[in-house]
């Protein structure tokens, strides 16, 4: 059991750059699907059909 804990202890600096990772990661995902749902959208309003065509096509 000791030896358990001495390994989660010894882990646990790498499993925090995991998270601070993981949380990176997700936050810039978020950020860039917002900014591209933002232009899609507004591609969506245009006047112009060809790029109403290409805010559907994608």
């Amino acid at each position: 059991m000791q030896e358990s804990i001495q390994l989660v202890i010894e882990s646990l600096p790498y499993l925090l750059k995991g998270a601070v990772f993981t949380l990176q990661l997700s936050i810039g995902g978020m950020f860039f699907g917002l900014l591209l749902g933002f232009v899609l959208a507004l591609m969506r309003m245009s006047p112009l059909w060809p790029v109403r065509w290409l805010a559907r096509f994608y």
